[in-house]
């Protein structure tokens, strides 16, 4: 089951490089007029939500090619963004849906 999940992962990431999908995701977030805290606060909402549903490996992995570029392109750190991303995935499986 694992492997699947990576392999399912490693697909997704290759279709995403190819079609550009996250920098011009971020293009676009990075100019809308919202705070970058609460562009976070968002990000994090969808990582709750979805680790209510999801594995936190499998969460992970579907996402990290989406957001990290756009929280790069908002200035955050990624040590910073990883650990917050952890935890709240973390509360999200411990959360009963």
């Amino acid at each position: 089951m694992l492997f699947l999940i990576l392999i399912g992962a490693m697909i997704f990431s290759r279709f995403l490089a190819v079609s550009q999908l996250p920098f011009e995701a971020s293009d676009w977030i990075g100019g809308l007029p919202i705070s970058p805290t609460a562009i976070l606060a968002v990000l994090l909402f969808i990582y709750l939500i979805g680790g209510c549903v999801l594995d936190a490996l499998a969460m992970i992995l579907l996402t990290i090619p989406i957001f990290f570029p756009t929280a790069m392109a908002l200035g955050f750190d990624p040590i910073w963004l990883g650990v917050l991303v952890v935890i709240v995935m973390e509360m999200g499986l411990i959360t009963p849906p």
